[in-house]
């Protein structure tokens, strides 16, 4: 039996707590266990921890959805040099993920011939934000399935904190809110829209979030981690506390050393967390023992436990692979 991890008994399900002090109140972020990769198990039809792989493609940037009991998933797919957003789902956890199916591929000259990290909301109407080119885009649909695009980017780098390039998007919506993180400049920046902007607007508005508005310019959300020497594709989510307060969960990739010329960069995952989405308080540690190109990491709730998603390599290619 595989290993049960409450959702409750931490904000990444993950063993005894300690906790930070901020202007928000206590936040677990210390002395917190690693999540565990899965195990083989007699009867798996995954090669554990895999539980997505294919012969010649490369998958990353995993967008997780829990749809009527099955984890709807939306990645980066790289084959034959064609770069696309693909989407699967899993019913069952010994048996992992569908074959993908294509769900949106480059048609416009500013996403310069690929289209990668989907994160989506469910909703009426459904939202995929995606990168592309130095720049984040936006898809609606009625039904999850097919996609329309926004005529072009909603966000583009500002060119100062942020640098000339946005990467990684990940979306939550608070109420009539949506709010889009991203990776720049390797740190990681908000922004947020009106959910009737995002709704009735080919190229809605996005206001710019400062992470720290008492200094004298704007600031990221998360700077960094006291593990890594940069920090990069946050995966957020939003949930309620039992005692009724919203809480943004933000994890993100993690380099730990640089490559070398005998040996590969070593990379990991990290979370923090906040009650307001600003002032995140940062794991003490990552989140998963530490090995070569281990990144994307990506939440989702399935059957009660929460379930770790990320990039690894596996026979010379990338998958996703999963732990609790």
């Amino acid at each position: 039996m595989r290993r049960t991890l409450w959702a409750l008994a931490f904000l990444c399900g993950c063993g005894a707590l300690g906790s930070v002090a901020t202007p928000e109140g206590n936040l677990p972020s210390s002395g917190t266990a690693p999540f565990t990769p899965l195990e083989p198990m007699p009867g798996d039809r995954i090669d554990a921890p895999v539980v997505l792989s294919a012969l010649g493609t490369d998958f990353d940037d995993p967008a997780p959805l829990m749809q009527k009991g099955a984890v709807e998933l939306w990645l980066t797919s790289v084959r034959a040099q064609a770069v696309t957003i693909v989407h699967t789902q899993m019913q069952k956890l010994a048996d992992g993920f569908s074959s993908p199916e294509r769900a949106l591929e480059a048609d416009q000259d500013w996403e310069q011939g690929q289209v990668r990290s989907p994160t989506v909301l469910a909703g009426s109407p459904w939202f995929l934000f995606y990168a592309a080119g130095d720049a984040i885009g936006l898809a609606t649909s009625a039904d999850g399935k097919t996609w329309q695009k926004a005529e072009a980017p909603v966000l583009t780098a500002n060119h100062a904190g942020e640098g000339d390039s946005l990467h990684f998007p990940s979306a939550v919506r608070d109420g009539d809110r949506v709010r889009l993180y991203y990776s720049a400049a390797g740190a990681v920046w908000a922004a947020e829209a009106a959910f009737t902007d995002l709704e009735t607007r080919s190229v809605p508005t996005f206001s710019r979030l400062d992470g720290n508005p008492s200094t004298a310019v704007r600031d990221p959300m998360l700077a960094g981690a006291p593990y890594a020497i940069e920090i990069g594709r946050p995966f957020a989510r939003l949930e309620k506390t039992p005692t009724g307060r919203n809480r943004t969960d933000l994890y993100f990739g993690a380099t730990l050393t640089r490559a070398t010329a005998s040996s590969d960069a070593t990379t990991n995952c990290g979370v923090a967390a906040s009650f307001s989405g600003y002032n995140f308080a940062v794991s003490a540690s990552p989140i998963l023992a530490a090995r070569p190109a281990t990144d994307s990491p990506a939440v989702v709730l399935f059957s009660n436990q929460l379930l770790l998603l990320y990039r690894q390599q596996a026979s010379g290619h990338y998958a996703i692979a999963a732990a609790m």
